[in-house]
């Protein structure tokens, strides 16, 4: 399938008739299929076994070796993409001396896509890796107190701290072992796109509030409760005006200013003119759009901890849900809303324009929800204005038996995102039949390797076949799997090869083995035999690109 703008410089984005795609840099058409965390020491046991097993064929260098059969490995069964987290010694842009024999510009002698990550917002919680700040970004959930919110706490940058935009400069320019390795290499037109930032610590691009998430890892059903992620003008209303250190990150700030906190007061101050306007509107009985007593006690905005301190005797609080925002009067939500706008606008802005100046031309991604949950509208809407590749989480959810609503998350995705293409999430275990044996969980969705196989043939289906109500659409073009491996620390059967590195292919992950895989490598030595995923996922990534033909 060729795209009509042919060859371009690297990966882009086109849709042709109803479907979206994205296009390589000789202009074909291609679906993402990738694998992430291809890395040889996520278990103990797996650092072992990979050290020995590849320790000296084909090369002398351990390293190179399992990069080489971990590429084998992907292409054999389908897959075209070294996704994120994996070794960067998987990817044609890094050089080693050791394939000088193989290739004439010494690097591996077989070429896959890749992607790059960065860590941007922890790296500047905890000013590491170049960020060289006098003093760290803050997460605004550190100065939430606990009596206002007392759940899993999500990380909320300040990203209108100036120092956010210093740190993630130093990053992105001096990242030579990632980013500036990838796009300074004569291959960096197998780069297919950057993640700009690690979606645990983006609390505000996490599941939103208009669909239940899901457990889509293991038992495919639907949460039940309020389960979508803080409102991130709700975190910015309730707290501290300042922090003088974070205990999670290990760092202390000569800066306790929180400027997010401060961008709110300044915001509102010019969008009402004076305090009495805001109250009308919001119910609230401020005093002044600073601090008047102090955070917790005081009647200022900036003193609001989500208690209402400055709330007359026998009035109720006009802060309302942490996640809904439910109870708070129809001009306090929308004020929210639009501040979430603005406060969004400031971070992708920031990033955006940075790697733009040092990844020139590589589509950006960013994770969009989670649990198979949508982000919260302004998420969509602002990542539409940004970002290239969004990814999603899933959409349509994968795996969830119970969901009575995938075609609405679909349109919903697509009426604030806009006509966009994204890609998905994904992975899901059968720990009953695996080397994560002894952690089996009640309810699992899947027991055996069979079955998760099939619901993988299901996944890609699904994916392929996504299409929205109101335009006809496909959207979804391609998916990152997760991950590799098995992971022990996790009790988790999240991967196509077990710790001792054997493929769950029905032969190689057993007690005794077949003795050799294709390339001449041992297997064996497992505790159990195990059932067979590799079969299924080999003939789902090969076999539905007669479906998607324009």
């Amino acid at each position: 399938m060729q795209c009509p703008s042919g060859a371009k410089p690297h990966f882009y984005t086109q849709k042709l008739g109803d479907r979206w795609w994205l296009c390589d840099p000789a202009g074909n058409g291609f679906f993402l299929k990738g694998v992430y965390d291809i890395i040889g020491n996520v278990n103990s046991e797996t650092q072992t076994i990979t050290s020995s097993k590849y320790a000296s064929s084909p090369t002398t260098d351990q390293g190179a070796n399992f990069a080489l059969q971990s590429v084998h490995r992907l292409q054999a069964w389908g897959f075209n993409t070294v996704a994120d987290y994996s070794y960067n010694a998987l990817w044609p842009a890094t050089t080693n001396s050791v394939w000088s024999s193989y290739t004439s510009d010494s690097t591996i002698p077989v070429k896959l896509p890749f992607s790059v990550s960065e860590q941007i917002t922890g790296d500047a919680f905890a000013n590491r890796n170049g960020c060289g700040l006098s003093s760290p970004t803050k997460d605004l959930m550190n100065g939430v107190s606990a009596t206002a919110y007392n759940g899993y706490r999500f990380n909320f940058g300040d990203y209108f701290d100036p120092n956010f935009g210093t740190c993630a400069g130093n990053v992105l320019k001096n990242d030579t072992w990632m980013l500036q390795l990838a796009v300074n290499s004569k291959y960096n037109n197998y780069l297919v796109y950057v993640t700009i930032d690690e979606s645990d610590q983006t609390g505000p691009l996490d599941s939103g509030a208009d669909f239940p998430t899901a457990d889509i890892v293991n038992t495919g059903v639907v949460d039940t409760g309020t389960t979508g992620t803080l409102h991130t003008s709700w975190v910015t209303l309730v707290t501290a005006p300042t922090q003088t250190s974070n205990s999670s990150y290990g760092v202390k700030y000569s800066d306790t200013t929180v400027y997010t906190k401060q961008a709110l007061s300044t915001w509102l101050t010019t969008r009402y003119g004076n305090i009495a306007a805001l109250n009308a509107a919001w119910g609230s009985n401020y005093s002044s759009f600073g601090s008047a007593g102090g955070w917790g006690k005081g009647s200022g905005l900036l003193d609001e901890d989500g208690s209402c301190p400055s709330k007359s005797a026998g009035k109720s609080c006009w802060v309302g849900n942490a996640v809904t925002l439910a109870g708070e009067t129809a001009a306090m939500q929308a004020d929210m809303s639009a501040f979430y706008t603005y406060y969004l606008d400031q971070y992708f802005s920031v990033m955006t324009s940075l790697y733009h100046t040092y990844a020139p031309g590589i589509l950006l991604q960013a994770q969009l929800g989670s649990w198979g949950a949508p982000p919260h509208r302004e998420a969509l809407t602002e990542a539409a204005k940004y970002i290239d590749l969004p990814i999603m989480a899933d959409t349509p959810p994968w795996t969830c038996l119970n969901c009575s609503d995938v075609q609405q998350r679909i349109d919903f995705t697509v009426q604030y995102l806009g006509d966009h293409p994204w890609i998905n999430w994904a992975g899901f275990f059968a720990n009953a039949d695996s080397a994560e044996s002894a952690y089996i969980t009640p309810n699992a969705a899947y027991s055996t390797q069979e079955a998760r196989g099939a619901a993988y043939q299901n996944m890609v289906d699904a994916f392929v076949n996504a299409k929205d109500t109101p335009t006809g659409s496909y959207h979804v073009v391609g998916f990152d799997w997760w991950g590799m491996y098995d992971m022990d620390g996790q009790q988790a059967n999240w991967g196509l090869l077990t710790p001792l590195d054997n493929p769950y292919d029905g032969k190689s992950a057993s007690i005794v083995g077949t003795g050799k895989d294709p390339w001449g490598y041992p297997t064996g030595g497992e505790k159990a035999n195990y059932g067979d995923f590799i079969d299924d996922v080999t003939a789902a990534n090969l076999g539905f690109y007669s479906s998607m033909a324009p």
